[in-house]
């Protein structure tokens, strides 16, 4: 037997665990109910505040998730532009190791 909307309502807004996204549209559908019935509109209100609080606290929780990678990855591109600069460093003092070392040979002079 088929519920009535009213009671499929209650039935969404007094079920423990948290909305699924399928009991969010149905509830968008039964929005007709709850503008004339009084204590269904303040039960509807609580519901979705706790929603609300709920989303709010898996919200912080991936963000802080998120956080954590992001604080890696920064670090692990700092040691990467450390490494590369030294590796720069490196090729240029190849590149010029033989005027280098004729200057060092010939007293360190700039003229």
């Amino acid at each position: 037997m088929a519920k009535t909307g009213q009671a499929r309502l209650e039935e969404l807004l007094y079920q423990p665990e948290s909305l699924t996204d399928d009991d969010i549209t149905e509830l968008r559908s039964l929005v007709k109910i709850v503008q004339h019935v009084p204590y269904s509109q303040s039960a509807a209100l609580l519901r979705m505040a706790i929603e609300n609080i709920d989303s709010i606290r898996r919200f912080d929780k991936a963000s802080g998730e998120l956080v954590t990678t992001t604080n890696r990855l920064t670090t692990q591109i700092l040691w990467l532009t450390w490494t590369m600069l030294g590796v720069g460093l490196l090729g240029a003092l190849a590149s010029g190791w033989s005027n280098l070392a004729w200057w060092v040979k010939h007293g360190l002079r700039f003229h």
